[in-house]
């Protein structure tokens, strides 16, 4: 039976009309669950089949216009012979109006009648046929479309490729309507209704099916009104995720410490691109609770109405939320929906499902479980996917791209410091006070703020820095900007992670903050281990590995295992890698840590934990100082003074609490003498004797140690008589003292009597009392030749005093009295020489041995010239030159 085609469908309606009373009739019935279902399936395939043909403006007359009135004519013809069989089980009392005239009228026949009718009886068997019969119909339906596609594509391919896509997304929209609810089937039909009587669209070959969810709602995410663009970051991110694919999933992670910027970042990207998405969400994946409940509120804002209540909200109870999760990922897999973007905020405790050991051990950090994030990444090559993670390995265990989000350039941070406090950005300070803060977003942010409340200018805030550092740590920032707390409480969740972690790694970011932030290296713990082991014979006194007693499972010697073991330090460093506590440099086992990292760690512990830290520190730096053996150790002044510096700032008021090895302190002093300023190093030496005495008590080798230290600086002032007085009381303490343990007592008695005579001759002569001098030589000449047989210089400051003296003797007599014996001078000094660069082990309390040859050999060089060989002389002078360039510079004083 064919059927007269034209644009106005009339009879095709009545058809439609029809199938939805019988559709319905049948959903009253009992039994008709599955074939209603199957017949649903064919009357969904149906409504894409006469909406793409009512769509694809055939011209008339035209073959492909023929065939489809063949086409839906046979359509209607299957409705018209399946109501007929309806129709012979009772008598349809419906007068002389015609099928069409009833319904416009508001009777429904069909329906009034199959309500009486058991479907066991009479149905069952002529749904199924019709159903056989509609789907051969979209079938022919479906070719023919086919047909008229490939037709066109041959005259217009970019027209063809924007049909294929919306076919695609057709197919998809149908593969989503069957999994729905029975409830919604009936607005399905309503849909199929409206578009067969609707006008057909000229000009366009397919139905457009779109999955835009408008308008955009970041629902949770942070809003910073003062936000700066950091457009390099941003540039990245753009480079990464556009242009949007769908045949390909892009991921991308941004990942940093806390309060940098990333979640910012992301939601800035997200409303610059809000036109470029079909569809945007925020997810809150800081717990896996959090996150599924994220996903599942997608539902509501879609909407996905089979799984929401009447109220258009998500049904009560955890069953609920898992549909409604469900079904926002089948929605976001379905074919044609390839242009969402989702953004996953603060993924800080990813851990792969496959670890559940670990997985239980972060647990016990901070009571926040870690999860594998990865299993709620949709499972489709399409979509794309922006994560804020601190995390440094998320995005290898995603497959994403990494883009690193470090502080902001000195520039964006003083714009954000001016736009917060409402100041100039040229304001003197501005720069000053970002650089301080690291130009830290969050830290720049919550101190301009306090600048703008307490109308404080830039440089009355770098005033009270100090003093302000700890409420700057602990201001909470308004939650709508920052949702995690204040710094204090970001990073102290990120630390508690790292305890549960790797608890060394724990103890020595805090260790780290005694030292200067931007170049920590393995040297620094190596040399350590070398002074412990006594090759440097320099720590006598080491106290144990400080603990830590809030960091759980440290072991007890967890700083020996770190100095000992460079792959332990390695392991280390990573953990603090990967929580974004530090960065690498250029060298691998070099890395650096953000200002306000650094500054938080050195204020966690209590004060009595912070001197013994302090304490080891101080031990550390003793042992990588230059002034002990720069050949040995290799470390340059450049890379060491930060850290002293560092430490020094640190000291307490107090000195006398500080539980450092006395030789480690004198070492630092002794480091602030030769580079400046002199009063540091005044300062650590009292420091030293106040300590040692209260430890030890006066007779003590450790304080008779820093007793000379301190002598040796006021003779170095001048103050030639307080020596005098000071050492005259200490001589017969000193003479008792086993200072070298190789030696023998009574060699031991000599070297320190060498030592204290020799210092004596040193104030004598500078007092012009020379007979006193004379007599005092005469004495060391004796103990000179007692000593001859020493192979090393023993580890005391004593015999620095004693090499000194000769040294001061021998280059500072007047030229005529040296020609008289230069030749035994020079023998004298070249002997000296030898020893020097023979001994093996180099203590600090000769101080530089690069210092001591320089010396030598520029008074050896003298002494050639006064004996007339000038190429002697220009040798040695040349040597000592280049050392006091190495150790000084070419314009230092010694140099020149």
């Amino acid at each position: 039976m064919s059927v007269g085609f034209g644009f106005s469908f009339g009879d095709l309606v009545d058809a439609i009309r029809l199938v939805a009373d019988v559709v319905a009739a049948l959903k009253d019935s009992t039994g008709a669950s599955t074939e209603f279902r199957e017949l649903m399936t064919e009357l969904y395939s149906l409504e894409i089949a006469l909406t793409a043909v009512k769509n694809s403006d055939l011209p008339e007359p035209s073959r492909e216009f023929s065939a489809a009135k063949q086409a839906v004519g046979d359509c209607q013809a299957c409705i018209t012979k399946f109501l007929v069989k309806v129709a012979k089980y009772q008598q349809l009392s419906t007068g002389h109006l015609t099928m069409r005239e009833q319904i416009l009228a508001g009777h429904s026949p069909v329906r009034e009648q199959i309500l009486k009718i058991k479907w066991a009886k009479c149905h069952k068997e002529d749904v199924s046929q019709l159903r056989a019969k509609l789907a051969g119909q979209v079938t022919v339906l479906n070719l023919l479309l086919n047909v008229i596609q490939i037709s066109r594509s041959t005259t217009a391919n970019a027209e063809t490729d924007s049909q294929l896509k919306e076919q695609r997304k057709l197919i998809g929209e149908v593969h989503d309507r069957l999994e729905r609810s029975d409830s919604d089937i009936q607005q399905l039909l309503s849909k199929i209704e409206s578009l067969v009587t609707s006008p057909p669209s000229y000009g366009t070959a397919t139905a457009q099916f779109s999955f835009e969810v408008r308008p955009l709602r970041l629902l949770g995410a942070p809003i910073a009104p003062d936000h700066v663009e950091r457009k390099e970051l941003m540039n990245s991110i753009e480079e990464a995720l556009l242009p949007v694919s769908g045949e390909r999933q892009k991921i991308v992670v941004l990942q940093g410490m806390g309060g940098i910027g990333k979640s910012q970042l992301a939601r800035s990207y997200a409303t610059k691109h809000q036109n470029t998405y079909s569809a945007i969400f925020w997810l809150d994946a800081k717990t896996e609770q959090s996150l599924k409940r994220s996903v599942a509120q997608i539902a509501e804002q879609i909407p996905l109405p089979d799984v929401l209540d009447a109220g258009r909200r998500i049904r009560h109870g955890e069953a609920g939320f898992d549909a409604a999760a469900n079904a926002v990922f089948s929605w976001l897999c379905l074919k044609g929906n390839t242009d969402w973007l989702l953004v996953f905020d603060n993924v800080d405790r990813h851990q792969s499902s496959e670890d559940q050991e670990h997985e239980l051990r972060e647990t016990s950090g901070s009571g926040i479980a870690a999860y594998d994030a990865y299993k709620y990444v949709p499972e489709v090559s399409h979509g794309s996917l922006l994560i804020t993670s601190r995390l440094s390995f998320l995005s290898r265990a995603f497959g994403a791209t990494a883009i690193r989000v470090e502080e902001m350039s000195p520039a964006d941070g003083i714009h954000l410091l001016s736009k917060v406090s409402h100041r100039q950005s040229d304001e003197p300070g501005m720069d000053l006070l970002v650089k301080l803060l690291g130009a830290y977003p969050l830290a720049v942010s919550q101190a301009g703020r306090l600048m703008y409340e307490m109308q404080m200018s830039p440089s009355k805030y770098l005033q009270q820095y100090d003093k302000r550092f700890k409420t700057l740590l602990k201001t909470r920032p308004e939650a709508r900007e920052y949702h995690n707390g204040s710094i204090d409480t970001i990073l102290g969740l990120s630390y508690d992670q790292l305890v549960a972690r790797n608890a060394s790694a724990a103890a020595l970011l805090i260790l780290c903050s005694y030292f200067d932030n931007s170049n920590i290296h393995y040297e620094l713990f190596q040399a350590f281990t070398k002074a412990r082991s006594g090759l440097l014979f320099l720590l006598d006194d080491l106290p144990e590995d400080p603990q830590m007693l809030w960091i759980s499972g440290l072991s007890h010697n967890w700083l020996t295992e770190i100095c000992e073991s460079e792959d332990t330090y390695l392991s280390c460093v990573t953990s603090l890698h990967e929580l974004s506590f530090v960065r690498y440099n250029d060298r691998p086992d070099s890395i650096s840590i953000h200002p306000i990292v650094h500054e938080w760690s050195a204020h966690y512990c209590d004060n009595e934990t912070k001197n013994r830290i302090l304490s080891t520190a101080c031990n550390l730096l003793a042992a990588m100082v230059p002034q002990i053996d720069p050949e040995i150790l290799g470390l340059a002044h450049s890379q060491i003074q930060p850290h002293v510096d560092r430490l020094y700032s640190l000291l307490p008021a107090d000195l006398s609490c500080i539980s450092a090895s006395i030789n480690s302190i004198l070492a630092i002093a002794s480091y602030y003498e030769a580079q400046g300023p002199l009063e540091r190093a005044s300062i650590l030496r009292n420091a030293a004797y106040i300590n040692a005495l209260a430890r030890f008590g006066p007779d003590h080798r450790c304080t008779l140690e820093a007793c000379m230290s301190i002598a040796l600086a006021k003779f170095e002032a001048g103050q030639y008589q307080e020596v005098l007085d000071n050492l005259k009381e200490k001589e017969a303490s000193y003479c008792e003292i086993d200072w070298e343990p190789s030696l023998s007592r009574r060699e031991n008695q000599a070297l320190a009597s060498a030592a204290i005579m020799g210092l004596f001759a040193l104030c004598y002569q500078e007092l012009g009392r020379l007979e006193e001098t004379r007599g005092i030589l005469t004495t060391l000449e004796r103990l000179l030749s007692e000593l001859a047989d020493t192979i090393v210089f023993p580890g005391v400051s004593c015999v620095y005093f004693f090499l000194k003296f000769l040294v001061n003797v021998l280059s500072t007599e007047g030229e005529e009295e040296q020609a008289e014996d230069t030749a035994n001078s020079i023998e004298n000094l070249e002997q000296l020489l030898k020893m020097i660069e023979e001994t093996k082990i180099w203590p600090k309390s000769l101080g530089s041995r690069l210092s001591m040859q320089a010396t030598v050999l520029s008074v050896l060089g003298k002494h050639c010239r006064w004996d007339g060989n000038n190429f002697k002389a220009q040798v040695y002078l040349q040597k000592a030159l280049d050392l006091y360039e190495q150790l000084n510079g070419p314009s230092s004083p010694e140099t020149l």
